[in-house]
């Protein structure tokens, strides 16, 4: 019985991540937007859209972004890696 409360806790701490990039894709949709690219890390996105800092999942661990192709996802270094599912897409610049 604690391994299904242990996981089930595993798996609505990964869906609140989920929400947290979904949060953030609004934010770097309006980057893309405004700059007609993607930014080329984290510290321009947090730059420019006065974000606090760099967004971390809810065990702390700091999002990764992929400046290539607009990607958010957790750390590998996360106990919440791999997330399930896919998060939005993105509108890139044409």
């Amino acid at each position: 019985m604690e391994y299904l409360r242990t996981q089930a806790a595993h798996r609505l701490t990964q869906l609140e991540a989920l929400d947290a990039i979904d949060r953030l894709t609004p934010v770097l949709q309006r980057f893309i937007d405004r700059e007609r690219r993607l930014p080329k890390s984290w510290q321009e996105l947090v730059a420019a859209e006065r974000l606090a800092g760099v967004p971390a999942d809810p065990t702390g661990v700091n999002f990764v972004f992929d400046p290539a192709v607009g990607h958010i996802d957790v750390s590998r270094k996360s106990t919440l890696w791999p997330l399930p599912g896919q998060a939005a897409k993105l509108t890139l610049p044409q």
